[in-house]
């Protein structure tokens, strides 16, 4: 395992587009790179790749999304330093393709070297940027997982996700009354003032355990016209219970009800919800096994919440995997600013490695 070798994997992947829902060529590399390792790979009827072999002990799931946000072009990285960075021209791409390296540098290595490990499901997802669609689709069930690691952005390397917060999303119409505004404004309901006298509750609440955010505002049809109507999207991201989260919605939704009938206008609201809450047990005994694999080579085991989405949202919350996510340490992420540290991934890769090593030698 070196940097040469990893960041030729690396190149290989960022070549190639992989906008969310076209992901086919990453797909076809990661197949081939699995086949070449003795894995049996297949796709689902989702589009995912999903590779296995066998080996000792229970079953670990390795986990990274392959669709990129848009545009998702491929390019040629700038190495300086060594930082990776975009050419300028899109986005890198390591927003996920440095959680795909590792996992498939760390597997190669292991297998290449003969040493110990345990079964390994290598699962490459589709559509994580659009709503974690791919993750959702999955079925793992001939596998018997119960437990594994999900390679993204979040933190610095080597972080991991204690605390994933619930994402729902949320959509509302304002319907006023559009009239002409050089004459009588009584004629008319100004849905736009509506919008702006409603409290929305924009920003940070619950002791920073929530944050709201309206990403999109669409109102009006010419400047010369009282709008009479205005549609909004926004979302909410929280790491507080169940309840605490409908409560808030639904206070969002009273304070644009209180506001709309003031002003005689209508409105609608609803809800969706795009990912749900977990909590990572520090104590899990694979979470151990990690923090054991840092501090043996000096390293500091850092656990964080974070807002930030994943497909761990999804396998933990939902189907009831102990996974949780490691941070590849990828920095402004989704801009043409995007770029990585080669030595943090090399460091992550190594890191898989031993944890896989360990894990097979344990019986």
């Amino acid at each position: 395992m070196d940097e040469k070798t990893l960041l030729k994997t690396l190149h290989d992947l960022l070549a190639l587009d992989a906008p969310s829902g076209h992901e086919e060529k990453i797909a076809e590399y990661t197949s081939q790179y699995l086949e070449k390792l003795n894995f049996s790979v297949k796709q689902d009827t989702a589009g995912n790749v999903i590779g296995f072999i066998q080996g000792v002990g229970d079953p670990i799931l390795l986990t990274a999304h392959m669709d990129r946000v848009p545009p998702g072009r491929g390019n040629t990285p700038v190495l300086k330093n060594n930082m990776l960075k975009s050419n300028g021209s899109t986005n890198l791409g390591t927003d996920d393709a440095a959680g795909i390296v590792i996992i498939l540098e760390a597997v190669s290595h292991i297998i290449k070297n003969n040493v110990k490990h345990p079964p390994v499901l290598a699962v490459f997802t589709v559509k994580e940027e659009t709503g974690l669609q791919g993750a959702r689709a999955l079925d793992m069930s001939d596998y018997h997982v119960t437990q594994g690691i999900c390679y993204d952005n979040a933190f610095e390397a080597a972080t991991i996700v204690q605390n994933g917060s619930t994402y729902e999303g949320f959509d509302a119409e304002i319907i006023g009354k559009p009239t002409h505004p050089g004459k009588d404004l009584s004629m008319g309901t100004n849905a736009l003032q509506v919008f702006l006298e409603t409290d929305w509750m924009i920003g940070l609440s619950d002791e920073n355990r929530s944050r709201i955010n309206i990403g999109v505002v669409s109102s009006g049809t010419a400047r010369n016209v009282v709008p009479g109507n205005v549609v909004i999207q926004g979302e909410l991201r929280s790491i507080v219970s169940d309840a605490g989260v409908a409560q808030k919605l639904t206070k969002l939704e009273n304070n644009l009800k209180r506001v709309c009938e003031k002003h005689n206008a209508t409105y609608t609201f609803s809800t969706r919800r795009h990912s749900s809450a977990y909590s990572v047990d520090l104590l899990e005994p694979l979470v151990q096994l990690y923090k054991h694999v840092i501090e043996e080579r000096g390293g500091e085991f850092i656990a964080k919440p974070t807002y930030v989405g994943s497909d761990a949202n999804v396998l933990r919350a939902e189907k009831n995997i102990r996974v949780f996510t490691i941070s590849t340490g990828v920095t402004d992420e989704h801009t043409v600013d995007e770029r990585v540290d080669i030595h943090d991934l090399l460091l992550l890769t190594k890191d898989l490695a031993t944890l896989l090593e360990k894990l097979g030698n344990a019986l």
